[in-house]
């Protein structure tokens, strides 16, 4: 199973930490992380600003978000809740304000990129741990398939056993009171 994060991620729509204040609202695709960066204007996205509201793509030269090469995504055993594979993809960006800087004049307010990074695993190469995850996962089902059409006989065996038992003590039981009931009876028909 491959997990990786909702649509909604860094977005207003999931949490009201990414607008503390209308203000300080960051754009859709961008969690606003300034409050924990003493109050440095930094966001973060995912790369190329994927998933992100397509403006911010526009105000950088040379974007081009691409699922393959920036989803955040992780692959998970499910049997046993192990990751095989990781790509954990994020952006760090600046908000750069112009206003005030006459060098700037000429351009506008932006979030810029500082660096995105990519890190993870991109698959298992270690025949150890291949094989352990095989055994963990696979042996236990074939046990599985073979035990259970045992364990069914054994089961119905037994209990049918059971029942022929019960029925011979029955049938015992049932003799030994005639037995008595006649025994009695011929002592009562003597005296």
């Amino acid at each position: 199973y491959r997990f990786i994060p909702a649509p909604s991620a860094f977005s207003s729509s999931d949490s009201s930490c990414f607008c503390p204040t209308p203000v300080a609202c960051a754009p859709e695709g961008m969690f606003n992380v300034t409050a924990c960066q003493g109050d440095a204007p930094m966001l973060l996205s995912w790369p190329h600003f994927y998933r992100g509201d397509p403006d911010l793509v526009k105000q950088v030269e040379g974007l081009s978000p691409d699922k393959d090469k920036h989803e955040f995504g992780i692959d998970i055993l499910p049997q046993l809740g192990v990751g095989l594979r990781a790509a954990i993809r994020l952006q760090i960006n600046i908000f750069m304000e112009v206003d005030g800087v006459t060098t700037l004049g000429n351009t506008s307010n932006a979030f810029l990129p500082i660096v995105w990074f990519d890190d993870g695993i991109e698959e298992l190469n270690d025949p150890e741990t291949i094989n352990l995850l095989k055994s963990a996962v696979v042996e236990p089902a074939k046990i599985q398939s073979i035990l259970y059409p045992v364990l069914l006989v054994v089961g119905c065996i037994l209990l049918v056993g059971s029942l022929i038992v019960l029925g011979i003590r029955l049938r015992n039981k049932q003799q030994s009171k005639r037995e008595y009931a006649m025994q009695l009876e011929s002592r009562r028909s003597k005296h």
